[in-house]
């Protein structure tokens, strides 16, 4: 596009309050059609929210299937200032190891 100018090209991570517990490494990619925490993330929460089964697969765009535990709704708040978004989310919770807590869609 003529004279429009990125200002990066950086992944965007952010810090949020997921069911009390502040998680400093959350993915943001627009591009994700799932909400996705980690079960090594999920197991260090020490929440005593209930897992919900699924059964569907994961499919990353390699094509390779990756393990999910369950789904979980868990609260979220999102915070900048003096503005702040509670809302509650929908997570697969994936075994799988990452750099992240989570990615947000």
């Amino acid at each position: 596009m003529k004279d429009v100018h990125y200002s990066h090209c950086e992944a965007l991570v952010v810090k949020v309050v997921v069911a009390r517990n502040r998680l400093g490494r959350i993915l943001v990619d627009n591009e994700s059609s799932v909400n996705v925490i980690f079960w090594s993330t999920y197991e260090q929460m020490n929440i005593e929210i209930a897992l919900a089964p699924t059964p569907k697969p994961l499919y990353r765009f390699t094509g390779d299937c990756v393990t999910l535990r369950r789904v979980v709704f868990l609260p979220v708040t999102m915070r900048e200032e003096l503005m702040a978004v509670y809302i509650f989310i929908k997570f697969l919770v994936v075994d799988r190891r990452s750099a992240y807590h989570g990615v947000l869609s």
